[in-house]
């Protein structure tokens, strides 16, 4: 655990009786320093450690005055990608001014020449001048409670699938520096509660104290870097112009070398008072989720879809491969089915399932393959990208507020439907056995249009019940949007299509693949996308 916050300042400095001085001035004044003497040692520093302001001396040779491994640090610095969040203050007792001007070019703060009787004040109070200015990191906030041990429990949920990423542990100080930043000048934060995000992320619920006294409880979302700079960049090309504003989160956003927090603030709406849609969905009647989702789409995301392009023919198969990041990974789908199920042939025409004894439904690897049956003419316009139900907030109203946008961009029109589908079935419901679910897709599947409403068997409980009224009710959404212009069997052979991709999508997810309880939900998945050919394969 972090024992200390502390601002931390990197002094490349090679002169005994330089650094020696301001080693023990700036330990003094706060700050824990770690000295590098050659630009070998600060490339070191700078790559394994976390550092807030850098100071540095051009000349690292005393015997060289023609020497200026201090600018090829600063050339480190930008080349790293901290040119933005590590300000760097330059001093050198060989000041000219193409060295002050090569310097302003790397994005240093300030240039300070090593006048006799003068430098280490103007250094220091620089210093500090730019900690507040610049930096602007609350050190000295109280974390109440268990806050901190609740943050660090789940450090390890902020990963990246690719090596080199950092330890868990040594992301502990660069969180603590992303919400000191995000809540510059509070005296306490809280930390309610910490949700694991579906995409390598933490959602904390932090509750500040304000020097006049307790502030709004908000949402952070701590994540990778560059997800979180493509998700802010997101917001503000698609979601903050056109979501109501009493249904809009506002976002403000800091960085770390290797993270990115988002701090969602929900319109006239505490943090605290709002709950995820999973847990409005266990909590509450088919109807009230329905009536929600009516909210959501009708209200919430109203503007993403009167913005839509007009119908163009288009492969859904391949839409839903770049939206899910499979085009470029062509065996993953196979690769992942394979792992499933090893015996499986991937070119064979049919498959089995243990529900279906005697009988054989399409192999939807083939189908993938093919993709000529994917070719329609739909429509796109704004969606959420990830509408899981983890992304929705939602308060005892039924009012929804969307979080999460790094997925959010111009896509098929019925890409949020299809993926909240599948998180309602293969996530949120109880896992059903094989036989069960098979009676419980098939009605599904066959559903033509959901005015028709749907009829199961008695034999299904109580959840697989609730479940098929609220994915009813979120089709009939679905085709409110396209009832206009085309039939219903257009209409559910687009939706089918979509949603076949949105399931075989299920299988290549981590927490499907990871989690005990949702592994089984794996083969269910397979069973539904091969039910989906079938009958797509009926309408010819």
């Amino acid at each position: 655990m972090l024992t200390e916050h502390l601002p931390r300042v990197l002094l490349v400095e090679d002169e005994p009786q330089v650094y020696g001085t301001l080693l023990r001035r700036l330990a003094n004044d706060g700050f824990s320093v770690t000295l590098a003497r050659t630009y070998d040692e600060a490339c070191q520093v700078l790559e394994t450690e976390d550092i807030h302001l850098a100071v540095i001396d051009v000349v690292l040779d005393a015997a060289n005055p023609t020497n200026t491994d201090g600018i090829r640090v600063l050339e480190h610095i930008h080349s790293l990608g901290l040119r933005d969040i590590l300000p760097c203050i330059v001093l050198t007792a060989y000041g000219t001014l193409p060295l002050a001007l090569k310097s302003m070019d790397l994005g240093v703060a300030r240039f300070i020449p090593k006048q006799p009787g003068r430098y280490i004040a103007d250094l220091r109070q620089t210093i500090q001048e730019k900690f507040d200015s610049a930096v602007k990191i609350g050190f000295h906030i109280e974390y109440v409670g268990e806050s901190r041990q609740s943050i660090e429990q789940h450090i390890a949920d902020i990963h990246e699938p690719d090596a080199g990423w950092k330890d868990a542990q040594q992301l502990i100080p660069q969180v603590y520096d992303v919400l000191g930043k995000l809540f510059h000048g509070a005296k306490q934060l809280w930390i309610r509660r910490v949700v694991k995000g579906l995409s390598g992320s933490i959602v904390l619920e932090v509750h500040p104290t304000w020097q006049t006294g307790l502030g709004q409880s908000l949402i952070v979302k701590i994540g990778r870097r560059d997800k979180t700079l493509i998700e802010q960049q997101n917001y503000h090309r698609h979601v903050e112009h056109f979501l109501p504003r009493n249904h809009a989160t506002q976002i403000n956003a800091h960085y770390t070398r290797h993270l990115g927090a988002l701090l969602y603030t929900l319109a006239d709406t505490e943090a605290a008072d709002t709950i995820e849609f999973q847990d409005f969905y266990h909590n509450r009647s088919a109807f009230e989720v329905v009536a929600a989702l009516q909210g959501l789409f009708r209200t919430t995301c109203r503007l993403w879809y009167q913005g839509r392009t007009a119908p163009t023919r288009q492969s859904l198969r391949d839409l839903y491969l770049d939206a899910f990041y499979l085009r470029h990974q062509p065996g993953r789908l196979h690769k992942e089915i394979a792992a499933l199920r090893p015996n499986l042939d991937a070119h064979a025409a049919l498959v089995t399932f243990e529900a279906l004894p005697g009988a054989a439904l399409p192999n939807p690897l083939r189908w993938l393959e093919a993709g000529n049956a994917s070719v329609l003419a739909v429509c796109k316009s704004i969606t959420h990208g990830d509408l899981n139900t983890r992304n929705i907030l939602m308060n005892e109203d039924g009012q929804c507020w969307l979080i999460d946008f790094y997925r959010t961009y111009e896509s098929h029109i019925l890409r949020d439907f299809v993926v909240l589908e599948t998180d309602i079935k293969f996530r949120l419901m109880e896992t059903l056995a094989p036989e069960l679910f098979l009676k419980f897709e098939q009605a599904l599947v066959e559903l033509t249009h959901p005015r028709d409403g749907i009829s199961l068997d008695n034999d299904l409980p109580e959840n697989a019940q609730k479940a098929a009224v609220v994915i009813v009710g979120l089709r009939a959404e679905a085709w409110r949007l396209l009832d206009a212009t085309k039939s219903a069997r257009h209409i559910q052979q687009e939706y089918l299509t979509s949603l076949l991709m949105a399931t075989l999508n299920v299988l290549r997810l981590r927490h499907f693949r990871e989690d005990p309880l949702l592994q089984p939900r794996r083969e269910l998945a397979l069973l539904s996308a091969a039910l989906m050919c079938q009958q797509l394969q009926r309408q010819g």
